[in-house]
């Protein structure tokens, strides 16, 4: 009778005890849940404060595009096209030193959380992709009697170049789907050693068959009857093909379409910019053994992950 008095103190000393554990875990429940609350009320008002300052950055950025003559395209979403990419390109060093003077403002502001080292690093190292991206269309852009011309081997030059630019790529995190990337990652270096040469070909004939269709079409969109619509394009291609009405509608400006020509002194600025930029990255490739989070870690204030 005593053993069994014995057990039973112990038994309830045991549900005692795991009463005050669960009143505990409960309580520290409620308290987890109560600072979840808290904790998600002041991200909220963070994210909307850097969702905010982001978008102000952002305008000036643009900003700074439309500055330099860099246009982007209403109709394809907003990204840059064409010969907005090639300006881009051309003008990186004026533009990525804008973006980085903007960048320290928002940093010495307090609107932004990185550092200017981050900054610094950041739009120096977008600045130098942009240079080696420009000296790879010129590769691309290069005629036969060009190649012919080369000083140097062209093949394994254009290869190291692929190379570098490749690795840079991804030292960026950049990312790795799109189409035209995977083209100069896994085809370009074949495309050059099977055809000596690519050159300029593009698809503006395309892109302009599709304006002037799109503008009939609007023309003599609101007509209902089929057969009469088509008879009513078909009477305008004809009224425009004639000589004489061309004559009269083409009125070109004599300096529209003519590019500057470039001088001595801008061609070596431009093929030592693309010199150092290549060296630096060279460099940086030589001595890094793993990816560097700087990059990443630099976003804080352009995106709202964390």
């Amino acid at each position: 009778m005593e053993i069994l008095q014995q057990d039973k103190a112990i038994i309830e000393f045991e549900i005692e005890d795991y009463k005050r554990m669960e009143n505990q875990i409960s309580n520290n429940v409620k308290s987890a849940r109560k600072k979840k609350i808290e904790c998600k009320k002041d991200y909220d008002d963070e994210k909307k404060k850097r969702t905010y300052h982001s978008r102000m950055i952002q305008n000036l950025k643009e900003d700074a595009l439309k500055d330099l003559g860099i246009d982007r395209g209403a109709a394809h979403g907003g990204d840059l096209q064409g010969r907005g990419c090639t300006n881009l390109l051309q003008k990186a060093d004026a533009f990525f030193d804008r973006c980085l003077a903007i960048d320290l403002d928002a940093i010495n502001s307090g609107t932004a959380k990185a550092t200017k080292e981050e900054a610094i690093l950041v739009n120096r190292h977008f600045k130098q992709l942009a240079i080696i991206m420009d000296q790879l269309i010129q590769y691309i852009n290069m005629s036969h009697k060009q190649i012919d011309a080369y000083d140097g081997n062209f093949i394994e030059d254009v290869s190291k170049h692929i190379d570098t630019f490749v690795w840079f790529w991804n030292y960026l995190r950049l990312s790795l789907a799109a189409p035209k990337f995977h083209i100069v990652k896994d085809h370009l270096s074949d495309f050059f050693h099977l055809w000596h040469a690519i050159g300029p070909y593009n698809e503006e004939f395309t892109e302009s068959d599709h304006v002037k269709g799109n503008t009939e079409a609007r023309i003599f969109g609101g007509l209902r009857d089929a057969q009469r619509r088509e008879e009513s394009i078909s009477k305008r291609a004809a009224v425009m093909a004639n000589p004489e009405v061309q004559l009269v509608m083409k009125v070109v400006s004599p300096n529209k379409g003519k590019r500057k020509r470039l001088t001595d002194e801008m061609r070596e600025f431009i093929k030592k910019r693309r010199n150092d930029a290549l060296q630096e990255v060279l460099f940086l490739k030589e001595n890094t053994v793993v990816h560097s989070k700087q990059i990443s870690d630099y976003w804080t204030y352009v995106t709202d992950e964390r």
